[in-house]
């Protein structure tokens, strides 16, 4: 039974997965060059709620996240979710609110706040930006001009703002007894994020794309011997509303 639900379920997607219309993301206008048919972009005449949803996606990221002096030996493994709204798919501004969510192991002589000096902390992030995307075209101005509707490459760039939580266990003996009390501490902190990634779009509804990007938070936490940031590495998909 399940696997009849999943056959259904993909073959029911299979048409938005497919599917092109001329009321994506923006109104659009047809052209031929030649023996070419090009889709330009055109600005919308009306905002409404179908055309604010077809501006939406839901952007997912899996990849590692390393900090160069917070003591940890190995990468962290990093997970991004969100949500974006592009004035385009493949050009122009957008916004976005995201959560991150990370994990890394740390060695440390001595540890501020806890007294761990070896093991793992968990971390995430509550963070909301803006940003910019670039089509990866020989004439930018011009194309800015006039943009395509079926451009595939894009470099975009976003700048984020929020807070992170940092968690910890620390561990005390209990006095006069062989036991030990363990303790959580949640650390939350300012933090800041810039990210650039390089994107490839698939079809009107799926993107695939690679980001680096670097993280900052501006209150040391108890890992940290200064307030050098994470270095962020992934790769990611994202899926457009209709």
């Amino acid at each position: 039974m399940r696997k009849f639900v999943l056959f259904v379920f993909i073959v029911g997607c299979m048409p938005l997965l497919s599917a092109q219309t001329d009321s994506l993301w923006r109104d659009s206008t047809l052209e031929v060059c030649g023996e070419w048919e090009v889709r330009r972009i055109e600005p919308a005449k009306k905002m409404t709620f179908g055309a604010f949803l077809n501006n939406l996606t839901l952007p997912f990221e899996l990849g590692c996240a390393y900090s160069p002096k917070a003591g940890q030996t190995n990468p962290g493994f990093y997970t991004r979710t969100g949500l974006e709204y592009r004035s385009y798919k493949t050009v122009g501004w957008c916004v976005a609110a995201e959560f991150d969510a990370y994990t890394r192991w740390y060695n440390e002589v001595e540890q501020s706040l806890t007294n761990i000096s070896k093991g793992r902390d968990w971390t995430m992030d509550l963070l909301v930006g803006g940003g910019y995307r670039f089509p990866l075209v020989k004439n930018l101005k011009e194309y800015l001009k006039r943009p395509e509707y079926n451009n595939k490459w894009s470099l975009g760039f976003t700048l984020f703002a929020g807070a992170s939580c940092l968690t910890l266990e620390n561990v005390t003996p209990v006095e006069g007894k062989d036991t030990y009390n363990v303790n959580i501490i949640d650390t939350w902190v300012p933090s800041a994020k810039f990210t650039c990634s390089l994107e490839y779009s698939i079809n009107y509804a799926i993107s695939i794309y690679t980001t680096v990007g670097y993280l900052q938070h501006f209150i040391k936490t108890p890992i940290q011997k200064d307030l050098v940031g994470d270095l962020i590495n992934t790769i990611g998909i994202s899926f457009f509303f209709r």
